[in-house]
Parts: C-alpha cells; structure tokens; sequence
C-alpha cells in the first residue's frame, strides 16, 4: 500500500501514517503516541508566556497604584453628614471640590501615609494656583490650611479634616466636631 494511496483511504477515523515500519507496514502514531519534545517545549513556553503576561497585567493594571497619592486620583462623590456634597477631583497633587458642575476651590494635597492615623494637609490654592494665605488676623500671612487623617483604598476613602489653626483630628473613628468626608469612586 503506497502513502498516496493510504491518503485517499484515511479518513476522519483512520490513523496518520507518519513512515513504513521495518516490517513493511505502515507506521501508525496513535492518540498515546509520545509527541516529539520540541512539541513539548514549545507548549510549555506558550503557558509559560500566558502566565507571565496574565501575572503583569495583574501587577501593572489591576493591582492599582501603590502609593496613597496614586489610589486618590480620579474623581469622588462626597458624602458629608449623610448628604450628598458634590464632588472632588484629585489630578496630579491638586485636591479640588466641584459644586454644580463648576469648580469651587482647589487645594495642594500632601500625605503622610506613615503616621498612625495616616495624616493629610490641604493647602488652599487661589485661581492662579499660588497658596492661598490668610489676609488679617492672628494668622495673617499664614497658609489658608486643613490637616486631618484619612484612609483610602481602591474605591472608598473616608477623611476627617479641621481648619489648620485647630488641632489635628487623631482618630477616623471619633472625629468629634471635625468634618468627615466619605468618598466613592467615580472614575479613576
């Protein structure tokens, strides 16, 4: 039996005739063959390959930023003493409060995520993004401030703020005659 004619003859069922036996017969591969060991490499390079794309895709896109500062970017709805308070979009190390679709104030934004309760300043910004400063008074001359704590991760943050001439809040949990600001996620 030739090659040529075995192909004519092989059908969906019939087994591949890779080479003539010793005996003359046609050498058969069965579906328990062994497969050739480049076939193996080349498998295991691919789901090696898969592995690793899925795994920096995770690290790089879906585990989020790592720094504090990162995971506040992109706009929140506030929630202050359970009523809506508009929004707040942090770009870049601007914090800046939005009101009917219109920008109402901007401050600069620095945390210290290594304080327990983490700590954050907020230095209020003028339109032309020079530091706001207190224009009469004991503080005159001052930066307008807030200080206060917060927590943040992925889609919630919660931040307890006092006017910068008051004492820091030092705790999330009592804020006592501080503001709290919930925050959730609009987009990042």
């Amino acid at each position: 039996m030739s090659q040529a004619t075995n192909e004519g003859e092989r059908g969906a069922s019939a087994p591949r005739v890779d080479a003539i036996a010793p005996d003359g017969s046609p050498a058969t591969r069965g579906a328990d063959a062994p497969r050739s060991p480049w076939r193996k490499r080349l498998v295991l390079a691919a789901a090696l390959v898969v592995l690793l794309g899925g795994l920096g895709l995770w690290y790089g896109v879906l585990r989020g930023p790592a720094d504090d500062l990162g995971r506040f970017q992109g706009e929140w709805q506030v929630t202050v003493y359970g009523r809506d308070g508009g929004v707040i979009r942090v770009s870049g190390d601007t914090w800046t409060y939005v009101a009917t679709g219109q920008e109402r104030h901007s401050y600069r934004i620095s945390l210290n995520p290594a304080a327990s309760p983490r700590e954050i300043d907020l230095a209020q910004l003028r339109p032309d993004g020079t530091p706001a400063v207190y224009t009469h008074g004991p503080q005159a001359g001052s930066p307008v401030k807030m200080h206060g704590v917060y927590s943040v991760n992925r889609d919630g943050a919660r931040v307890v703020l006092r006017p910068g001439v008051e004492p820091r809040p030092t705790s999330l949990d009592d804020p006592g005659d501080a503001q709290t600001l919930v925050l959730r996620r609009v987009t990042k």
